[in-house]
């Protein structure tokens, strides 16, 4: 078995190649993680859209019904009444209670997670090349 002998040109391409192949990787990793993320984002406001479009429905059909009762002169006066406070005499007075309760809405909190995963893998990517690079000076120093 012999030994086969690299030309001094390999060896002197090769720190490159590491550096290209680990900037590619890195590249590849940082846009399927960002990809990722988007796709998530993506989902999430489909929910949302789908949750809105079935609330909106909903009220459209609360509002045709509204419209169709509104029809009837017996509920207009009730409905008169009720909302918009007119009274049937003079002297009647209306108080009107309030019993709404204040609603509380969440605030989404972003998901960095995918920031993180991204931030990591570039960190390590780059100990990487560094660690290769090292070796690479120590054994032309030797040499």
């Amino acid at each position: 078995m012999s030994k086969r002998k690299v030309p001094i040109e390999s060896k002197k391409r090769l720190p490159f190649l590491i550096l290209m192949s680990v900037a590619c990787i890195s590249y590849f990793f940082i846009t399927l993680f960002s990809l990722n993320l988007e796709i998530k984002k993506m989902t999430n406001d489909e929910k949302n859209l789908k949750t809105n479009l079935i609330e909106l429905k909903a009220e459209e059909s609360n509002l045709n019904k509204e419209i169709n009762k509104l029809k009837n002169d017996e509920y207009k006066t009730k409905y008169a009444r009720e909302y918009f406070l007119y009274s049937k005499k003079d002297g009647e007075y209306i108080f009107k209670f309030d019993n709404e309760e204040e609603e509380k809405t969440e605030e989404e909190k972003d998901d960095n997670s995918y920031f993180y995963l991204i931030l990591a893998c570039t960190i390590i990517c780059i100990f990487i090349v560094v660690v290769i690079f090292m070796k690479l000076i120590r054994k032309k120093e030797d040499n």
